[in-house]
């Protein structure tokens, strides 16, 4: 994955080290970032600034960073999104609008799903061909 100076990251998670991880990933694109604890906390920041990519976990105290994903979809429809759980999909109601991760997951994996939601996002297709961005 290229650099991508001047790009801006959200990252959602109760748990310290997971935020802690994810920064170290995005450093290393040379993305800016910030974090949030709760989704009340990332929509605070929402209101303030744009954002290139939020990476939220789906289980945070308070709303759910699936109701979180609504809300910032509908401030930010360009803004990519990935959802993220310890629990299996099946048992969290994920819009094909939204790329998402099983934890535990790889800085690779990761990727991938960055680079598969702007391909999905770029292709008109994607929705009609039943694609998904999973």
């Amino acid at each position: 994955m290229e650099k991508k100076v001047g790009k801006k990251a959200l990252i959602v998670d109760d748990e310290r080290t997971i935020r802690y991880i994810l920064s170290r990933f995005f450093e290393s694109l040379e993305y800016d970032h910030e974090s949030a604890s709760t989704a009340e906390e990332a929509l605070i920041l929402l209101k303030e600034k744009q954002y290139d990519v939020i990476v939220s976990d789906c289980d945070l105290p308070g709303m759910s960073g699936g109701e979180l994903a609504g809300i910032a979809r509908a401030w930010s429809p360009d803004t990519l999104f990935v959802l993220m759980s310890g629990r299996s999909q099946d048992h969290v109601k994920v819009s094909a609008a939204f790329a998402w991760l099983q934890k535990p997951f790889t800085f690779e994996d990761l990727t991938s799903a960055l680079e598969g939601s702007r391909r999905v996002e770029s292709d008109p297709r994607a929705e009609a061909d039943g694609r998904s961005k999973h």
